[in-house]
């Protein structure tokens, strides 16, 4: 896993003598050198092309500096070039900067980019970054189901491809399959939308009912992420959807709450989902609180079978 090797190649320079450079390089990806700064802070050195002199820019978390001479030491190799220097200047956020990095580094197609496009790239990653403080309960419970529907899946891989809930998309899951995943801590009650319904309906789609419930031997939110993290092969992306949402996990010590299904998931046809008919002319949308009938909802057997449909074997 990238992200993985990326954390530990830079952390194997803890400890390691500054011998009194600006930078200390780990490893390069893509067209950039991960490291450290003589700071100690997580830096990436990018070469890209100057045509005129650039302002420096900095946020809370990070800082982008353009320089005509940047002397790179890296793997016995000496020498000099313009660079785009982006530093990491809140080390609670350096889990999250290295899967931004894998993410910058894997969209860029140039091996020297212009100036504009890396400021483009950096201004995303701070508009990212910058969503801090803890998720209300409601979207923190919604997430923990979603990321344990994923983890809890045949294929991880195959529905963090299809995750579309951080876009706020009228549906969580888009593929070969398209699935609503509803967590609830009342029995299979959940709030839903007119659209959602008319989109899982077009598309002959799923929701997908989790009751839980708290549990000091559950899992809390940042306990699901972390095996979630652990098996997928792009965690850099699982990481960077996660902070479209407003998770940080430099707020993760403040999401205590442990959580359990109280009962395998259980999956319901758009068709048994109960909804509003019909809308007065000028309604745009609904929203409302359904209770999911127990006996419309989808056998074993029929829920492996859609399973069975979206992550073919030969493909896991």
């Amino acid at each position: 896993m990238q992200l993985e090797d990326l954390v530990r190649s830079v952390a194997a320079l803890e400890g390691r003598p500054n011998r009194g450079n600006d930078f200390e390089l780990a490893r390069r990806i893509g067209s950039g050198y991960a490291g450290r700064s003589a700071q100690g802070a997580p830096v990436l050195l990018l070469p890209m092309r100057m045509s005129e002199p650039s302002a420096a820019r900095r946020t809370g978390a990070m800082r982008l500096t353009p320089s005509a001479a940047v002397r790179f030491l890296f793997s016995g190799d000496e020498w000099t070039e313009s660079a785009a220097v982006i530093e990491c200047l809140d080390l609670a956020l350096a889990e999250p900067f290295w899967a931004l990095v894998c993410d910058l580094t894997s969209r860029l197609s140039e091996e020297k980019p212009a100036w504009d496009t890396v400021v483009d790239l950096f201004d995303e990653w701070q508009r990212l970054l910058a969503r801090r403080g803890k998720l209300g309960t409601a979207k923190e419970i919604g997430l923990w189901g979603e990321l344990r529907f994923m983890l809890d899946a045949p294929d991880p891989n195959k529905l963090l491809e299809c995750w579309r809930g951080p876009s706020a998309a009228s549906l969580d899951f888009q593929g070969e399959v398209t699935v609503e995943v509803k967590t609830s801590m009342h029995e299979h009650e959940h709030e839903i939308s007119h659209d959602q319904i008319s989109a899982l309906r077009a598309t002959s789609g799923y929701l997908v009912s989790l009751w839980i419930e708290p549990d000091p031997s559950g899992e809390s939110l940042p306990e699901v992420l972390a095996r979630l993290s652990a098996v997928v092969a792009k965690s850099d992306r699982l990481l960077r959807e996660v902070l479209r949402i407003g998770y940080s996990t430099a707020d993760s010590a403040s999401y205590t709450a442990r959580y359990k299904l109280r009962e395998p998931p259980a999956w319901y046809a758009a068709s048994d989902v109960p909804s509003v008919r019909e809308l007065d002319l000028g309604v745009l949308d609904v929203q409302f609180r359904v209770r999911l009938p127990i006996d419309r909802r989808l056998s074993s057997g029929e829920s492996d079978k859609i399973w069975d449909d979206w992550c073919p074997a030969g493909e896991r």
